[in-house]
C-alpha cells in the first residue's frame, strides 16, 4: 500500500475504525449454508487533510470485469442538471462525451436525448458494458488509466466533456484517474466529478456508508485539492442531497497556469478532529443500541437489503438479533445476506402477509416514503419503530 497520502503528499495517517473480519457486503446466498468471502474491514484517515481511505488496501485496481449491478435506479433526481450543465457550458453537439464507470448507459441515454451523438461509455464491467453497446453507446471495456487514455484519445479524438460519477472513491489511485482523464480532455472540455460527500459519516456518524467497496472517502476540502493537484481549475461546487446523505459535484476545466489556491484549514481542522473521535462516537452508539436492542419484541424486521443495511447491522454488531430484511428488489427477495449468520430477504408483499413483526429497523436509509409505507400500517399493528441512529436527526460533531 502506498503511504503517502494521494491529496497532500503526507504520510501521517491514523486509525478511524476497525470492524474486524466480517462477511463483504453485496453477498447474497442462495441457501443458508452458501460459504461467503469475508474481510479485514478497517479504515484510516490522512491527519493534514483528513481524507479516510480503507487500510492495507492493495495497490492493484479491484476487478470489476464481472460486476453485474445496475445502478439505473439509483441515479439521483438531480441527475438532469448535470447534463443541463453540459449544455450550458459545452453547447457543441459534435464533440465526444465520455462517461468513465458508465455501468449500463443509463446516463449517456440522458446525454443522447440532449442531442449529444459521439458517446462513449468507459466500463470495465462486460454484462454491463454488453447493456450500454445496446442501448447505442460506444464502449470500452477497460479499466482507465494512462496507456488507455492515450489509446482513447487516439481512437476517438479528445473529448469535450467527461463525467467521473461515483468512481473515484472505488480506485487505489485517484491521482492517477484524475490525471488519466485529462490526458483525454480537449484544451476547453470539461470534467463533471461526483462523489459521496464523507462529511456525513465524519460528523453525522453515518457508518453504514464505509463500504467495502469505497477505498476513499473525500470531503469538498480534499477532493477539491486532489483536483486542483492534477491540473483542473474549479469553476463550480455543489453538494446535494441524496439517499440521506449528500454527493459533491464538480465542474473543473483544465488549468494551464496552476494558479495556487489557499486551503480552508478550518474545516480540515474539523474533519480531522471528527476523524479522531469517530471511532469513540461509534462505539457509544453501537452499546446504545444493543441496550436498546435488549427490550426489542420479537421478531426483527431491517428495512432494506443493500450494502447499507448489512453495514449497519455489521458494525453495530446486531446481527444475531436480526430475523429477516425487507427489500423489494425480485433479484434479493428469497437469498440470504450473512450478518454474519445467514438471514433470510422477504419481499413487502410476504411481510404484509404474516402476523406484523415486533421491531422494525429503519434502515433503508433515504427511501423514507417507501418505510412510512410500511411502519405506518405495521406500528398500527403494534409493531415497535426503531431509528437506526436512535434519533431521526443524528447529532453533528463540533469541536470545541
Amino acid at each position: 500500500m502506498n503511504v503517502q497520502c494521494p491529496v497532500c503528499l503526507g504520510g501521517e495517517f491514523e486509525d478511524l475504525i476497525d470492524f474486524g473480519v466480517i462477511p463483504r457486503s453485496g453477498s447474497f446466498l442462495p441457501s443458508p449454508g452458501t460459504a461467503f468471502r469475508t474481510m479485514h474491514h478497517a479504515f484510516e484517515f490522512c491527519t493534514h487533510c483528513a481524507l479516510t481511505r480503507q487500510r492495507g488496501q492493495a495497490d492493484d485496481s479491484p476487478d470489476y470485469r464481472n460486476v453485474n449491478r445496475s445502478t439505473r435506479r439509483q441515479m439521483p433526481v438531480y441527475t438532469p442538471n448535470l447534463v443541463s450543465s453540459l449544455s450550458r457550458h459545452h453547447p457543441d453537439r459534435n464533440d465526444l462525451v465520455v462517461d468513465v464507470g458508465g455501468n449500463d448507459g443509463a446516463f449517456l441515454d440522458l446525454v443522447a436525448e440532449a442531442g449529444y451523438a459521439n458517446r462513449l461509455n468507459i466500463e470495465p464491467s462486460v454484462p454491463l458494458a454488453e447493456l450500454s453497446a445496446k442501448a447505442g453507446h460506444k464502449v470500452e471495456t477497460v479499466h482507465l488509466d494512462s496507456t488507455e487514455a492515450n489509446r482513447i484519445r487516439k481512437q476517438y479524438g479528445p473529448a469535450g466533456g467527461i463525467f467521473c460519477r461515483h468512481v473515484l472513491e472505488h480506485v487505489p489511485d485517484p491521482f492517477g484517474l484524475l490525471s488519466a482523464m485529462r490526458l483525454m480532455l480537449k484544451e476547453d472540455g470539461i470534467l463533471f466529478v461526483e462523489i459521496p460527500d464523507a462529511r456525513g459519516i465524519l460528523h453525522r456518524l453515518l457508518g453504514h456508508e464505509l463500504w467495502d467497496e469505497h477505498l476513499f472517502h473525500f470531503t469538498v476540502e480534499n477532493l477539491g485539492r486532489l483536483v486542483k493537484r492534477t491540473g483542473f481549475l474549479l469553476e463550480e461546487e455543489t453538494i446535494q442531497p441524496h439517499r440521506g446523505g449528500t454527493n459533491i459535484l464538480f465542474r473543473a476545466r483544465m488549468d494551464f497556469q496552476q494558479k495556487s489556491s489557499s486551503f480552508p484549514e478550518k474545516a480540515v481542522f474539523s474533519d480531522v478532529e471528527a476523524c479522531r473521535c469517530f471511532k469513540t462516537r461509534w462505539m457509544d452508539l453501537r452499546l446504545r443500541i444493543q441496550s436498546e436492542m435488549k427490550g426489542w419484541a420479537e421478531p426483527v424486521a431491517c428495512l432494506g437489503a443493500s450494502h447499507p443495511q448489512s453495514n449497519y447491522i455489521l458494525f453495530t454488531e446486531i446481527g444475531g438479533h436480526v430475523d429477516f430484511l425487507v427489500d423489494d428488489d425480485p433479484h434479493k427477495v428469497g437469498c440470504y445476506v450473512p450478518l454474519p449468520q445467514p438471514v433470510p430477504v422477504v419481499s413487502t408483499a410476504q411481510l404484509f402477509d404474516g402476523p406484523p413483526p415486533g421491531t422494525i429497523i429503519r434502515t433503508a436509509f433515504g427511501c423514507e416514503a417507501w418505510m412510512d409505507g410500511i411502519c405506518l400500517p405495521l406500528a398500527a399493528r403494534g409493531a415497535r419503530i426503531v431509528e437506526p441512529y436512535l434519533t431521526s436527526n443524528p447529532r453533528l460533531y463540533r469541536p470545541e
